[in-house]
C-alpha cells in the first residue's frame, strides 16, 4: 500500500466522503438536533489523517481505499456508541465490536491516546472507555446484536463487509 501522491490524495479523499456519514435521509429526519449535531462532529472529524501516521494496521487492508471505507464505517459505529438514546439497544452502553477491520481502526486511534482522549471530549462530551476481549466470554456483551445490526442498516444502508455478529464471543469451555 502505497502513499506516494501524498496529502493531496487525502485531502481528495476527504472531500468526496458522503455528507454526516452517508445516514439516509428517512433516517435523519428522525433524529433529534442533539444527535444530527453529534452526527456532525462525526462527519467532519479527519481520522484518516491521524491514522495515516500510523502504517502499522495498514498491512491488514488491501488498499487504501479499502482502509477509508473502514474509517468511515468506525465513524458510524462511533455514531451509534456515543448516543445516550441508544441505551435500550446497548444495555449499559456496552457495543460488541462486529468487524476484525474496524476493530484494528479502533486499535490504531487508541495508539494515539491525547488524540483520542481529545477526540472523545470533543465529539462526545465525555471519555469512552474501551473494553478488551481476552479470549472467553460466558454471556454476550450485546444481546441485542440483531436490533444493532438493522438500526445501523436502515441508518447508512450496508454493513462493514466483515460483519461477523460472533466475532468475539466463544462457547464457554468444558
Amino acid at each position: 500500500m502505497s502513499l506516494e501522491s501524498g496529502s493531496t490524495w487525502l485531502e481528495d479523499h476527504l472531500q468526496r466522503q458522503p455528507k454526516l456519514l452517508g445516514i439516509d435521509s428517512d433516517y435523519y429526519v428522525k433524529l433529534d438536533a442533539e444527535d444530527q449535531e453529534l452526527l456532525q462532529r462525526l462527519s467532519d472529524w479527519p481520522i484518516e489523517k491521524l491514522l495515516l501516521r500510523s502504517t502499522r494496521d495498514l498491512r491488514a487492508f488491501d488498499s487504501i481505499k479499502e482502509y477509508f471505507d473502514y474509517c468511515l464505517h468506525y465513524k458510524r459505529y462511533m455514531f451509534f456508541k456515543g448516543r445516550p438514546k441508544t441505551s435500550n439497544i446497548y444495555p449499559d452502553n456496552v457495543h460488541s465490536m462486529y468487524s476484525h477491520k474496524l476493530d484494528l481502526i479502533w486499535h490504531s486511534h487508541i495508539l494515539f491516546t491525547k488524540e483520542y482522549r481529545d477526540f472523545y471530549q470533543e465529539v462526545f462530551g465525555a471519555f469512552v472507555d474501551h473494553i478488551p476481549f481476552h479470549g472467553r466470554r460466558e454471556t454476550p456483551r450485546n444481546p441485542n446484536r440483531e436490533q444493532w445490526r438493522s438500526e445501523y442498516k436502515q441508518a447508512f444502508g450496508e454493513l462493514p463487509p466483515d460483519f461477523n455478529p460472533k466475532l468475539y464471543e466463544r462457547p464457554p469451555c468444558g
